[in-house]
């Protein structure tokens, strides 16, 4: 038996590009994790406080209420999952799109429901919009099932401005619903250039999952999985000057961090100086030029170095460790966790759903999809996998359009991966409904990634002065004879 619901499409349940047809339930899956949480990410799913049920009218001629205002036996519940230019928490970034797109999902208690109409108020306050004024736009009751990508059609919005917005639904039986909660959203300094906004990274803090005490001082912790980050170690020591050991590591070796672990698997040694008294004692390791130095995505200095780890050993603590005093410092894109389910009868199987469904989001904590720990470098094909897993655990389409712009700009050497962008355009338009990032990267899609230049008489691509990459390392080819014509790059 298996039971899933994924986050899909920018309008959930009903797709990006069809009918806003309502879903069942209030299931909006706009809510913050604990990562988002810990950024101080406002939870925009439900009605909120500030929803209400009637409008004021305003320039559209509506009344309170809207076309129905009773609400008398009406199954649509408040619209949630607010969206602007993509973004569930639009107030921590700045957007550059003179005119942005709004985008909510539909919600109802009767199956087989749908929005027929809309209202959209933008405002300059929050306590104006609060009394159902939309001073910069109140679009007035829209007939209209469309409930993606609306774009922003009222007075011009100020470069640096904060602005607040809500919408209000009308079912299949013309019953208003009630209003959605405010979403805020935060102008750039220079509005009109074209430019994909994201989020900033969420730091997240998690409790160990197993902590034992091997010595006068000596301790070994499992926090279950490894995260990019750092330890976060909190101490009352007597006196200053004592020096504590930490290893941290994504291997252990019996009830110790494997301090070898071969290969690119991660460890490192850090050396302690304690304060006297409390204090929190950020354990961050050396950097590795290998993969902090460019080509590198760097991370802001507000982040500093992370590190993939797992276990940890501490040695020579002054005083008994707790699982209170110590947490693993996971940085990442922030992702909402109740986004999508797995489960099924079979443990290994859901075991394998939730590790990928982990590596899809450990891995954005430099805000945007790399190749992993090694290089920390985007790759056209990684970032089509990554992208795809994406959608499907979280409601979340920035990062994937970003990651897609960023390599048109700074492409890799692999033949193949050229034509992935191709790829992952077409799969951002499928899953967003919106056509602008497509329409940016267009002529750089159609003469340098899709490579039809190289095609001969007979069709075949012929990429002599390319350099094909087949499969990687070299040694992993099988034996693959390489010549002007390969067949996966003609596949």
């Amino acid at each position: 038996m298996i039971r899933g619901s994924g986050a899909g499409g920018i309008a959930a349940q009903s797709g990006a590009r069809g009918a806003s047809v309502a879903a069942s339930g209030t299931s909006g899956t706009s809510g913050t994790s604990d990562a988002g949480a810990e950024a101080g990410l406002p939870n925009t799913a439900g009605a909120g406080a500030n929803a209400h049920s009637g409008g004021s009218g305003g320039s559209s001629g509506v009344p309170a209420g809207g076309a129905d205002s009773s609400m008398g036996g009406t199954s649509t519940t408040a619209p949630t999952g607010l969206l602007t230019e993509l973004l569930n928490h639009p107030e921590l970034t700045a957007i550059t799109d003179a005119t942005p797109e709004l985008s909510w999902i539909v919600n109802s208690t009767q199956t087989g429901d749908k929005q027929t109409a809309y209202r959209v108020l933008v405002a300059t306050s929050a306590d104006g919009l609060a009394t159902d004024t939309g001073d910069l736009w109140d679009s007035g009751k829209v007939a209209s099932a469309n409930s993606v990508n609306v774009t922003y059609a009222g007075k011009v919005l100020a470069a640096a401005g904060s602005y607040f917005w809500k919408v209000q639904t009308w079912d299949a039986t013309d019953h208003a619903s009630p209003w959605s909660a405010t979403q805020k959203f935060v102008m750039a300094s220079s509005v009109g250039s074209y430019s994909t906004a994201t989020e900033p990274t969420a730091i997240e803090r998690l409790p160990p999952s197993q902590l034992l005490q091997l010595g006068t001082g000596h301790y070994f912790i499992d926090f279950g999985r490894a995260a990019f980050g750092w330890l976060e170690l909190s101490l009352d020591a007597a006196n200053a000057g004592a020096s504590v050991e930490v290893d941290l590591g994504e291997k252990a070796k019996g009830q110790a961090v494997d301090s070898a672990p071969g290969a690119s698997i991660r460890y490192a040694k850090v050396s302690v100086t304690l304060k006297q008294g409390k204090n929190t004692y950020g354990v961050q390791t050396p950097a590795d030029s290998t993969n902090t130095s460019s080509p590198a995505i760097p991370l802001p200095a507000s982040i500093g170095v992370v590190m993939p780890f797992r276990y940890v050993e501490v040695v020579n603590s002054p005083v008994a460790l707790t699982t209170d005093m110590i947490r693993q410092v996971a940085v990442h894109y922030p992702v909402d966790n109740t986004a999508s389910t797995f489960k099924s009868s079979d443990a290994t199987l859901n075991q394998v759903a939730d590790i990928s469904r982990y590596s899809v989001i450990a891995t954005t904590f430099t805000g945007l999809y790399i190749d992993g720990d090694r290089e920390r470098t985007p790759y056209e094909a990684d970032a089509y996998i990554q992208g795809l897993g994406h959608y499907g655990v979280d409601r979340e389409f920035a990062l994937a359009r970003h990651s897609h712009e960023y390599l048109l700009s700074h492409p890799t050497w692999p033949t193949e991966w050229k034509q992935h962008s191709v790829m992952m355009a077409w799969t951002d338009w499928m899953y967003t409904g919106d056509t602008e990032s497509l329409a940016q990267a267009y002529s750089v899609l159609i003469k340098e990634k899709t490579l039809e230049s190289y095609a001969g008489s007979d069709g075949l691509l012929n990429t002599h002065g390319l350099r094909d990459i087949v499969d990687w390392p070299e040694g992993e080819r099988d034996g693959y004879v390489l010549t002007d014509e390969n067949t996966v790059v003609n596949s």
